[in-house]
Order: C-alpha cells, then structure tokens, then sequence
C-alpha cells in the first residue's frame, strides 16, 4: 500500500521544502519509491527551460522517481512587484 504525506506550513521560509527533502532522503534511503510534488509555486524564476521554482527543483532533485518539472510543479507563477513589496514590508525589510 503506498503512503502519501503533505506538509505544510502557515509562512514563508519556515522549513518546508528543507522538511520534505529530508522525508524524501530518508524514504529514498529506506528503499521506498519517493516524489515530492509542488502543485502550485509562486516566486518563480525565468530560465532557458521556463520558469523554474527553486523549491520544485529541490523537491525534484530529491525524489528517486525521475519526473519531469511540469509534473512536479504544474502551476508556476513569477513573483510580481507588487508581491515581492507586500513580502519585503511584511519582513520589515522595505519601510
């Protein structure tokens, strides 16, 4: 019977992907089939492939399934100004 795990947490930058990695590392390493999934992503990087999530590639790269990156990360959006303001004042980074 296969498991299935979701994490989640209630900010930004609070341990998610680093958490999920570890599972998977683990999981991998215990011999278990493993791959993390990042169904929606904001913050996303242009890159000659697409847009690319560095979380989605951590995820990725971490999983023993080889998968391509739309199956990891289907819904990928790029951080906009008006987001990366809202984060930075909410980081009391941008006052």
């Amino acid at each position: 019977m296969s498991k299935r795990y979701f994490v989640t947490g209630t900010d930004t930058e609070v341990g998610k992907t680093v958490a999920s990695c570890a599972l998977l590392q683990a999981a991998k390493a215990a011999g278990y089939r493993t791959a993390g999934y990042k169904p929606v992503a904001s913050g996303s990087e242009k890159t000659p492939k697409g847009l690319r999530n560095s979380d989605a590639l951590a995820l990725q790269r971490n999983s023993s399934l080889q998968l391509d990156y739309a199956t990891v990360n289907p819904y990928t959006f790029r951080r906009t100004h008006l987001a990366r303001t809202f984060h930075q004042r909410t980081r009391g980074q941008g006052r």
